[in-house]
């Protein structure tokens, strides 16, 4: 029974960190995005 609750979790896993991964990069790409478009606004 462990093992069969285990296996679903594992499987799961890398599909999380890739989300957490997708969700950190498009972060970033949107402060970015931001940053660019206040120092156009400022320029």
């Amino acid at each position: 029974m462990l093992a069969e609750t285990k296996s679903p979790l594992t499987k799961h896993s890398p599909n999380l960190e890739s989300v957490k991964v997708t969700a950190i990069s498009l972060n970033l790409s949107w402060t970015v995005v931001e940053f660019d478009l206040e120092s156009n606004i400022n320029n």
